[in-house]
């Protein structure tokens, strides 16, 4: 997880300092958060009972809705992914691993199959 995790992290690092860098000049950006997307990433994967898969369909119209109304994030499902970034910005770590643990989070990628070539 802790690969996976760093990148999403940098993805959301980098694209706020490119939009700042670019306000003004016609470039946009757009953050997509999603939760858990029913593609083969996630084969084996267990959701969170505080959540469910995701359509990829449903994912892609809110890209492209948040695109055409320039947002600068979105979240897909609203309400896990807020909880997850409100409890993560709270700052405190440790309400994070015990947040996380009670959702059943960290056990999510636990079942997955493992196979070669497979980022994580």
């Amino acid at each position: 997880m802790g690969g996976y995790c760093a990148t999403k992290f940098a993805d959301i690092g980098i694209t706020d300092a490119i939009r700042m860098e670019t306000r003004g000049s016609g470039v946009d950006f757009t953050i997509v958060n999603p939760g858990y997307v029913s593609t083969g990433m996630f084969e084996g994967g267990k959701v969170p009972f505080i959540t469910r898969w995701q359509d990829p369909m449903k994912v892609s119209r809110a890209m492209v809705d948040a695109i055409k109304k320039n947002k600068a994030e979105i979240f897909v499902p609203r309400f896990m992914t807020l909880v997850a970034s409100a409890v993560r910005g709270l700052g405190l770590p440790r309400l994070v691993d015990l947040s996380f643990g009670t959702l059943g989070a960290k056990k999510s990628f636990e079942s997955m199959h493992e196979e070669r070539g497979r980022p994580f």
